[in-house]
Formats: C-alpha cells, structure tokens, sequence
C-alpha cells in the first residue's frame, strides 16, 4: 500500500482510535497493555481496534488505484 494513501485514510480516523491503532501496529503493544494505558477494558480495545481496521480498508478501497 502507498505509505501517502494510508496516512491520508489513518488522519480520518478518530484521534482515539488512531492512537490505540498506532501503538498496537507500529509499538507493537498488546491489547492489555493498551487497555491498561489507556484505562480501558481489553474488549473496548479490541472494538476500537476492529472500528478502525474497518474503516482503513473501507477507505483505502474507496480510492482508485494511484490515488493518494
């Protein structure tokens, strides 16, 4: 995937959801770490996790191949 197409579709996503997707792929946390840093349950973790997958690929599908 073009590194330019997922930042433009990860600054969509809610600030919640960006930064619990970022510290779960790029940090490379595990769910309860996030949930315990983030004072949350690991399931709300995990919804937020799943939102925000759902919407990257909704997203990056939407654009034309090439398309920023």
């Amino acid at each position: 995937m073009d590194p330019r197409r997922l930042a433009k579709a990860m600054t969509g996503l809610p600030a919640d959801e960006r930064e619990i997707l970022f510290c779960a792929s790029s940090l490379r946390w595990s769910v309860e770490r996030i949930a315990g840093d983030f004072g949350l349950s690991s399931d709300v973790v995990k919804l937020r996790l799943h939102d925000a997958l759902r919407r990257l690929v909704g997203h990056t599908a939407s654009c034309p191949p090439g398309m920023p």
